[in-house]
């Protein structure tokens, strides 16, 4: 039976539409998931471990932090390589709410505070794509304080999402050595400053006026040394000497008792307690 001119019209039509709408379906199956509203890291806190440290380092601190129902409910946990690339372990729900997103450094060598710092700010960029985000906090373990620190007087810019608040536990800013530090906490002057010191109060003026710090020291109070075993007490604060008279507001703490070794601090109830009211102080 032979068919028609309207009817072979209508098939060829047919086709071709099917085709068409098979194509654009392929290429929308095909175009990378961009975030939605809901899938966003608003205000998140970035954890950054210390020098021979993993990403696990803060698995038990946000795990207490989270049992106690603060405003953070999900952690995303990211690696970065010896080259720079980055990794993420996991990734957020839609649920997640002012997140914790702990990096960890493959390369976490102490000459390597200024590379983390730079690799640091490609992170926070790196996020920003994926969740979208304009501001943030941060809290550094060891010299994973002075990674943030460096990050702030080296790479942020206007254009990146900017630091709110910066918690530094146990970061030592003026080395570890006895040359450097003695038991005098209401010092106005280390007793000799480090190169590292010297390098954070050259470029202080580049920290941001609208940020708030907290500054804890650990201190085991075995023979009067002031110290948590590793970083005198006095080079955790030395930052009063450089960050003080630059930003919004500064505080320290100095936490003694139990639980107050280096590594301890994280999993101390007081340094929890102190962190969890200094970040969501205006969310309480």
């Amino acid at each position: 039976m032979k068919m028609n001119f309207k009817g072979l019209a209508l098939v060829l039509i047919t086709l071709l539409a099917t085709s068409y709408f098979g194509i654009r379906f392929y290429q929308q199956q095909q175009l990378p998931k961009v975030p939605t509203e809901e899938q966003t890291a608003k205000n998140p806190v970035f954890l950054i471990p210390g020098t021979n440290a993993t990403n696990k380092r803060f698995n038990s601190f946000t795990e207490s932090l989270m049992e106690e129902q603060v405003t953070s409910n999900a952690a995303l946990k990211i690696q970065v390589k010896k080259d720079g690339k980055i990794h993420y372990l996991n990734q957020l729900k839609k649920s997640s709410e002012r997140p914790f997103i702990v990096v960890g450094f493959e390369d976490n060598t102490e000459k390597a505070v200024d590379i983390e710092a730079k690799w640091f700010q490609n992170v926070v960029l790196d996020v920003k794509k994926k969740y979208p985000f304009s501001t943030f906090d941060a809290v550094g373990h060891s010299n994973g304080g002075l990674v943030l620190a460096t990050y702030l007087e080296n790479y942020q810019t206007t254009s990146n999402p900017q630091m709110n608040r910066l918690i530094t536990i146990a970061t030592p800013f003026n080395d570890t050595k006895a040359e450097y530090n003695d038991n005098n906490l209401a010092f106005t002057e280390v007793k000799k400053a480090s190169h590292l010191l010297t390098n954070f109060t050259e470029k202080q003026t580049q920290l941001p006026s609208s940020l708030k710090v907290l500054a804890i020291a650990g201190d085991q109070e075995k023979n009067e040394t002031h110290s948590d075993g590793v970083v005198p007490v006095q080079s955790a604060l030395a930052s009063r000497l450089f960050i003080k008279k630059q930003v919004a507001s500064y505080q320290e703490s100095i936490i003694t008792g139990k639980q107050t070794g280096h590594s301890d601090l994280l999993d101390n109830s007081k340094v929890q307690k102190q962190v969890k009211a200094f970040i969501y102080q205006d969310e309480n």
